[in-house]
């Protein structure tokens, strides 16, 4: 029986009408270190288990997309074995869920692992627990530009996708898990904001997401390292999903005893070139 989740996300709410900002160290003085604050909005976030949607979400049109995948690495403590074992698996499995696809470049890395209390700030990387899309339609390209920069004009010339691969590690995911917004229930031009992440040396950009009664929320309940969630995080092609919304979540419905999240995700390039 779906496990459905009665709970509350966290959207941005701007402080006026200005472009978003956020500075990712310490701000001029006199200017504030961002310009939006968060809100919690209750919403239901669906089971996809034993639904239509645990098969048939399609990254084009739901913007998200479950798969079955085994992993020789179980343990991801070992970054050079993560590199070298993981990161193959990974193109790999993209290659053959993306039928255009010619070449899978990994470019970025992220353990979300806390083993005491998985919010305290002070302890590790844990879950995002804000409503987020992960690159904007400039800064897919942008980060392309950064990464390859020397073969960039060449692979924009065809298809080019970022795709983050999310899994568990080690359990079923419990008190945390992963929610994605079904891209047919966003309206991008009012829901998506573009919020520029300003450091010391670069200034990046991601997607904050103003609330709307509308979003349709989607979780696989007690998901396990054996299934990935592949999520859209950018796509040249318009006339498709281009950057779903996702976010942790607070699950009530969690055992207490059950182990604290730990989660691996790998951000990609899917490329239509070789």
């Amino acid at each position: 029986m779906p496990n459905d989740v009665e709970t509350t996300l966290n959207y941005a709410v701007p402080f006026d009408d200005q472009p978003l900002y956020k500075y990712i160290f310490s701000p001029p003085e006199g200017l504030p270190r961002k310009n939006f604050e968060f809100k919690a909005y209750p919403v239901t976030v669906r089971d996809a288990r034993g639904t239509e949607m645990e098969e048939k979400a399609d990254l084009d049109v739901h913007g998200f997309q479950f798969v079955k995948h085994k992993s020789l690495e179980t343990e991801f403590l070992d970054e050079e074995h993560i590199k070298e074992v993981y990161f193959k698996e990974a193109e790999q499995l993209l290659l053959s869920v993306i039928p255009w696809a010619k070449r899978v470049h990994v470019f970025d890395s992220t353990v979300r692992r806390k083993d005491k209390d998985p919010l305290d700030p002070t302890e590790g990387r844990g879950p995002a627990l804000r409503v987020h899309a992960d690159q904007t339609y400039d800064s897919g390209p942008a980060r392309l530009r950064i990464h390859l920069p020397d073969q960039a004009d060449r692979l924009l010339k065809g298809r080019m996708q970022i795709i983050n691969v999310w899994r568990p590690i080690a359990n079923p995911v419990a008190h945390n898990p992963l929610a994605v917004a079904d891209w047919r229930s966003v309206n991008p031009a009012q829901d998506l904001l573009a919020t520029k992440r300003i450091h010391p040396d670069f200034i990046g950009a991601t997607y904050n997401v103003r609330h709307s009664e509308k979003h349709q929320w989607w979780h696989l309940a007690d998901q396990s390292p054996e299934e990935c969630l592949l999520i859209k995080c950018y796509d040249t092609v318009e006339n498709v999903a281009r950057a779903t919304p996702h976010t942790s979540f607070d699950d009530h419905t969690s055992p207490p005893e059950a182990p604290h999240r730990q989660s691996i995700e790998l951000r990609c390039f899917v490329f239509e070139l070789d």
